[in-house]
């Protein structure tokens, strides 16, 4: 499985560019809502005729995640569409399932972001209330996590956010079942957005990043 590991990761770090986030260290004296210490980050484009479809490429990452957590130093790992402070961003609008599709009412224009099981807890992204995305997750039951400022702007009315049903601007439904801390996805001048976060159970963008927190410095996992 190690030997495994190290040939999975070194061919990530072939496909994609390694960045440390400990750059970030410097600044934090702002609160950034995640934690960029002991942190190691890969672009990976997997090309689409060797993995056509969404399950050939959830099978990749599932594999790739296995080996890369069962590396000595590994603390956690998962992978994400977007890292935060990339200056990247996705965004659709966001609402209560309970409300008619077209009202305006508690709809949101929020950040979304792909995260696999792991993800979140290697940024270092609080868990507030529920749980974050698991290995036994089911595509089927559509999961989401908010964001707190994205759940108080959506439940203004102090209804638990926990097990509602919300509805996506291309009309899909998700059941949150997590309320993450806010953080800085945008940059240091902008305040956290309100995001969601959904899971790589439901969909994969062609380049996805691998996220590694080690318990020591992350380059020596590269070796």
């Amino acid at each position: 499985v190690l030997v495994a590991g190290q040939v999975a990761l070194a061919t990530v770090l072939v496909i994609g560019t390694a960045l440390l986030l400990q750059s970030l260290g410097r600044l934090q004296e702002v609160p950034l809502g995640f934690r960029p210490d002991h942190v190691l980050t890969a672009s990976i484009n997997l090309p689409r005729e060797k993995y056509p479809t969404l399950d050939h490429a959830a099978a990749f990452y599932s594999r790739l995640l296995t080996d890369v957590r069962a590396l000595p130093g590994v603390r956690s790992a998962g992978v994400t569409s977007l890292l935060p402070m990339s200056g990247d961003n996705a965004s659709m609008t966001l609402q209560p399932a309970d409300l008619p599709s077209d009202s305006k009412e508690r709809t949101v224009q929020a950040s979304w972001r792909i995260a696999s099981p792991g993800t979140l807890e290697t940024f270092g992204i609080e868990l507030r209330r529920g749980r974050f995305f698991q290995e036994s997750e089911s595509a089927s039951t559509k999961p989401i996590v908010l964001s707190e400022g994205l759940a108080r702007r959506i439940f203004p009315d102090g209804r638990d956010p926990i097990q509602q049903e919300v509805r996506m601007g291309n009309g899909q439904k998700f059941t949150v079942i997590g309320i993450a801390g806010d953080a800085r996805h945008l940059g240091l001048a902008s305040e956290p957005p309100p995001t969601m976060y959904l899971p790589s159970t439901w969909y994969l963008w062609p380049t996805m990043v691998l996220a590694v927190r080690t318990t020591g410095d992350p380059v020596q996992i590269t070796g």
